[in-house]
């Protein structure tokens, strides 16, 4: 009997409404041009970094302190992505203990979003799996940008008087 999966996306907050989203943009007549994909990529940005402290775009490229005994930018890049092959094929997050599928059994349309933030952050490259304490980084980070909204809503309630 498999050992079930210690992550399931789907139960994750906010995976439930990014899938329901893509489904409706699928269904809908041109789901390239749909309206309803406005701020899409802000939208799975948000819910990236706040599920894993970190986006796809930022797993692109190796953090400035992997693999810093690999001189020059191509090494280090080759072996970056190495970190995302098992051999010729992509890591497999069921192997990692993910389930990325519906309860049907299907894939969920947002998985392809959270791979590389998947596979990063559960091979210790960059990031947190959910549930993990934020770093420092990211708890510094949310506190400034705390701060400036509520200096920016000061600034609101004082000119308004």
């Amino acid at each position: 009997m498999a050992e079930p999966a210690k992550y399931v996306l789907r139960d994750l907050p906010g995976v439930a409404e990014l899938e329901d989203l893509l489904r409706r943009i699928a269904a809908e007549k041109n789901p390239a041009w749909t309206p309803l994909r406005d701020g899409l990529q802000d939208k799975i940005d948000r819910l990236s970094r706040s599920l894993f402290g970190i986006t796809q775009e930022e797993t692109d490229l190796p953090p400035p302190a992997f693999a810093s005994g690999i001189i020059g930018f191509d090494a280090r890049y080759e072996a970056w992505i190495d970190e995302f092959y098992d051999g010729e094929e992509p890591v497999d997050p069921a192997a990692l203990g993910w389930d990325l599928n519906d309860a049907a059994g299907e894939e969920l349309k947002c998985a392809d979003y959270f791979y590389d933030q998947i596979v990063a952050a559960h091979k210790g490259l960059m990031g947190r799996l959910p549930g993990a304490q934020k770093s420092d980084a990211e708890i510094a980070k949310d506190s400034k940008e705390w701060e400036a909204r509520l200096r920016a809503e000061a600034g609101k309630f004082k000119r308004g008087k």
